[in-house]
């Protein structure tokens, strides 16, 4: 059964090997989802260095809901009422048409003690030092 949705920023540590962003997606493997609106944030953002097929691959494997007219209607709502960024309210309302838990770090858009529909898996891990010559 699906309960998680995977946000872009969860993503994004998968993606760049944070320990716990690959430990959380290892222990609820067949439970996570992403949607297209993450998916395609992800795939754009992604620069020279980084390895797209490893990313390719890593969506690949994960089920990916689209933004359905339900969807967007809901967004809409949601940022009517919240006052959340577009990416944000189309991953809330993702989760919510689709019963799940959406699973993030942006505490920026989303407020852990006001939102019972997200989770925050674990604090925003520590920027690695560029070692400078």
């Amino acid at each position: 059964m699906r309960s998680y949705l995977l946000d872009a920023i969860i993503l994004i540590d998968v993606l760049q090997d944070v320990p716990a962003a690959v430990s959380y997606v290892r222990t609820h493997g067949d439970e996570v989802v992403v949607s297209a609106a993450s998916r395609a944030s992800v795939l754009s953002g992604l620069d020279a260095s980084t390895d797209h097929e490893r990313a390719r691959a890593l969506f690949n494997a994960i089920p990916c809901l689209p933004i359905t007219q339900a969807v967007a209607d809901r967004a809409a709502d949601l940022r009517r009422q919240y006052g959340f960024s577009l990416p944000a309210a189309l991953e809330a309302a993702v989760a919510l048409e689709n019963s799940l838990t959406l699973v993030t770090r942006n505490t920026d858009d989303f407020d852990p003690n006001e939102h019972s529909f997200l989770t925050v898996p674990y604090p925003t891990p520590a920027r690695r030092r560029e070692r400078r010559s």
